[in-house]
């Protein structure tokens, strides 16, 4: 019976949280492109021309993986829809429920894994679908029979942590390949830097994060406290957990019940014993370490987290990147204990893990850009600064480019260009203008990483191919390319160049260090020896320090140590021989992408305009007033929004009826709906009897309301650098018709004569009758302003502004027109997370 009464409880919970249930953005991808589509039985992978051999790839990771399914997800399966996006800058995934697809964006990053990225995507995200399958069971099912999608997604979010679902699909991602995130101990090495302090955070504030101190996220938390179950009570552990969890048995905090039943531990104990040993075992790694002497470039006092990343030197001096919880990334100066601002610097594809290039008084780097309408255009361009002029360009328009290195003379910069079909270019382009010098097609790596110059005929960047790094010298004349370290499945990054030495971070070891190599290849040597793990290497200019950053428990930290000193030199790492350091799992080079077949599944093109209808969510709505449901239809595309429903209300023991949609695969967005409305209200009428007395009528009037409106949006995003704009122009014209029944002469109102004072006068009025209006509204919003650190509830510096006029143009008895006026400025206020701000309004 209980079951009976949670389901009622959660449906009523539901339909009273309207506001925060999610929305499908449309418009996302621009007409221009064309679409075709592999259709299986298993999966329908939809993808832009150019993009065949990807999508081939991905249908058949997908097709092995649901042939061999592995048992700790369950063995329900769904089909679902893929979208390839092949246009944004960002590389991410997701799954979603409402309607239930999943969308890819697999654009190579530079920190990265030896595995191609595209393999780990579609291993990752398949692995949601999986979890998203096997999720419908009990009461989560029952729902979605009922309500459809969202209130599904709701029912299973509630039931299972959000570290559940990317934790399991990392270990997934780990089991499947030879450099999983699992794998990689940057993955992980957040908490060490924790441990290093004796800090273990609750399992509250470990699982919500915290907007003040560094939390590591989700996806290491959940894939320590799930590996950790699975080492000591079977693969097979989450399975049931998860099976209790959402048919919610015990109902309140069914997960937590149902890991208690099996192992005899709540998900808090879970957690304390999973770090615990992870303590643990850092504290026995790192107990005999010789560690590396090292002075912080900059001691920073601040408590709030702080990164001062990409130290390197210029001309003598010392230039890094520095960001916060209170600061925008800028690059800075450092002096001692001083430091100067230069310059602010966009959003970073690779964030803290982003790349500058300092040469012969010039900086550069890439930097997201946005395209003026569609979401998923972006573009990574190229910027330059004079570091003595202060002067700062944009040298590249509308590309993709990432990780641009100046040459030594600075006339001259090397970037990767991914291009439409997601491959990889280098290219070479003048400092001065932007323009391209020269293009080199990459044939011979997956994946490419962290150009940089050695002279003018030579540069070195990070290869992947086969899932394995190499670091390769590539002379830009001949084509000849030469790989001076062995292919390993460790991670490899940020090399630099310094008289004949190459130094970069690599994970050989367990830990990342910086390591160096002669140009010519030979014995690696290990230059570091740290605790957490060394990154970004960079010599100064009489080649006696290495500096480098290494994670800290409030940021990355700048640090620097002497170079061949003894003390630090390890030589000749044996890469070959590493011991495994992804938790309990078999073999390091365990991987099913060398058994993916290479079928060749049909392509057929795709119409946009299929499956233009497609509900999938009953929404349901109650207030004191009246009850709302909504049948809500989204396509996979992204392209037209619609809903239909249907409202009761209890005063006036009505019904009324509603439908509409938004189409956006155009530039302007349309939109059309229709509403019939039912109404029934109670009425007083004064009309004049004679010049002393009056007709008093009380009665109730039923009659009907009906609403074409037909509008057009167009929506603007003018964001660039550090600067969030966008205008939004939209015009919304209406016809409304009203039907009366004429319940003013019913014999059965209550009339009454009254004495007819002069005040009276003014409510004479005839009764409400039939009629019909049409009106336009004109909207115009905007906003421009800083873009905000993590710790500014307000932006530092922006304004807003909306314009409305609302318009009667037929029926001048219904009044007259509306204009609206409202606005804000957001100005600094006394501390850098302090805002004061004004706002007005005219009517």
């Amino acid at each position: 019976m209980y079951k009976y009464l949670a389901l009622f409880y959660l449906l009523m919970m539901y339909g009273s949280l309207d506001a925060q249930l999610p929305s499908n953005p449309i418009g996302n991808n621009a007409p221009s492109l064309r679409w075709n589509q592999i259709n299986t039985d298993v999966v329908r992978i939809i993808y832009p021309e150019g993009l065949d051999s990807t999508a081939q790839r991905v249908s058949n990771i997908i097709h092995y993986l649901n042939a061999h399914q592995d048992p700790s997800i369950g063995d329900a399966k769904h089909k679902t829809s893929i979208l390839l996006q092949s246009q944004a800058a960002i590389s991410n995934g997701f799954v979603t429920v409402g309607p239930f697809r999943s969308e890819f964006f697999p654009a190579q990053r530079q920190f990265a894994n030896a595995t191609n990225y595209i393999d780990l995507l579609t291993i990752h995200e398949y692995r949601h679908i999986q979890q998203f399958a096997n999720a419908a069971k009990g009461i989560t099912k029952t729902v979605k029979s009922v309500l459809g999608s969202w209130a599904f997604g709701g029912m299973m979010a509630t039931a299972l942590p959000r570290w559940y679902f990317e934790g399991d699909a990392v270990i997934s991602e780990t089991e499947h390949t030879s450099s999983g995130r699992g794998r990689l101990p940057s993955f992980n090495m957040a908490y060490d830097a924790l441990f290093r302090e004796d800090i273990i955070y609750s399992y509250e504030k470990a699982g919500a994060g915290s907007i003040k101190e560094y939390v590591p996220d989700w996806y290491p938390l959940g894939y320590n406290i799930l590996s950790y179950g699975r080492k000591y009570y079977g693969d097979d552990l989450w399975v049931g957990v998860v099976d209790d969890a959402v048919r919610y048995k015990g109902l309140f905090f069914p997960f937590s019940r149902g890991l208690k039943k099996r192992t005899g531990l709540s998900t808090s104990e879970m957690y304390d014993k999973t770090f615990e040993e992870l303590k643990t075992n850092y504290k026995k790694r790192t107990e005999s370490l010789e560690l590396s002497e090292y002075d912080f470039l900059f001691p920073n006092p601040s408590s709030v987290v702080t990164s001062y990343t990409m130290p390197q030197m210029m001309n003598g001096r010392v230039l890094a990147v520095k960001s916060s919880y209170i600061d925008l990334a800028t690059i800075v100066e450092l002096t001692g204990d001083k430091e100067k601002v230069h310059t602010t610097i966009g959003r970073q594809l690779d964030g803290v893990n982003g790349t500058i290039s300092a040469q012969s008084g010039l900086v550069t780097w890439a930097q997201l850009a946005f395209d003026v309408r569609w979401r998923y255009r972006q573009y990574s361009d190229i910027y330059l600064y004079n570091i003595d002029l202060g002067l700062k360009k944009r040298l590249t328009q509308k590309k993709r480019y990432s990780s641009p290195s100046l040459s030594i003379d600075g006339a001259k910069i090397i970037a990767i260009l991914t291009n439409e079909d997601l491959t990889q270019s280098l290219e070479i382009l003048s400092s001065a203008n932007g323009q391209i010098i020269k293009r080199i097609d990459q044939n011979s790596f997956g994946q490419i990483s962290h150009p940089i110059w050695i002279d003018p005929s030579h540069i070195l960047y990070v290869g992947t191919r086969d899932e394995r790094s190499e670091i390769v010298v590539h002379n830009i004349e001949s084509g000849l390319k030469t790989s001076i370290t062995a292919p390993t499945s460790d991670q490899l990054t940020h090399p630099y160049h310094h008289n004949g030495s190459v130094y970069f971070s690599a994970s050989y070891t367990g830990v990342n260090n910086i390591y160096k190599v002669s140009i010519n290849g030979g014995s690696v040597s290990k230059v570091t020896e740290v605790e957490v793990g060394a990154f970004q290497p960079s010599v100064s200019d009489d080649g006696r320090y290495l500096y480098y950053v290494e994670l800290e428990s409030n940021g990355y930290k700048a640090k620097s140590t002497e170079i061949g000193n003894g003390t630090n030199v390890i030589a000749n790492v044996h890469i070959d021989k590493r011991e495994m350091k992804s938790g309990h799992f078999d073999h390091p080079d365990a991987s099913i992408l060398k058994n993916i077949p290479d079928t060749e599944y049909e392509v057929k093109r795709f119409n946009k305009l299929t499956g233009l209808l497609k509900p999938h969510s009953l929404l349901p709505q109650f207030s004191p007033s009246r009850m709302d449901v909504r049948l809500l239809s989204d396509n996979v595309f992204g392209t037209m929004s619609a809903s239909a429903g249907a409202s009761y209300n209890y005063n006036e023991d009505q019904w009324s009826y509603s439908a509409g949609f938004n189409y956006a695969e155009l530039f302007p967005i349309i939109s059309v709906s229709y509403a019939h409305f039912n109404r029934s209200a109670q009425f007083l009428n004064f009309s004049p009897l004679t010049d002393s007395s009056a007709v008093f009528t009380a009665f109730n009037q039923r009659w009907s309301e009906d609403r074409l409106s037909v509008g057009i949006a167009l929506p603007f995003n003018l964001s660039t650098g550090n600067t969030n704009a966008n205008v939004n122009l939209s015009g919304r014209y209406q016809i409304g018709k009203i039907n009366v029944n004429s319940n003013f002469d019913s014999e059965s109102n209550f009339r009454d004569t009254i004495a007819a004072a002069p005040a009276i006068v003014n409510l004479f009025g005839a009764p409400i009758a039939s009629s019909s209006l049409s009106t336009l509204d004109l909207r115009l919003s905007s906003f421009v302003g800083l873009r905000q650190a993590r710790l500014h509830l307000y932006p530092k510096l922006a304004a807003s502004l909306t314009l409305r006029l609302r318009k009667q143009l037929s029926n001048e008895l219904s009044g007259g027109d509306v204009v609206n006026v409202n606005g804000s400025l957001f100005l600094p206020g006394i501390a850098k997370t302090h805002s004061f701000f004004v706002t007005g309004a005219f009517q």
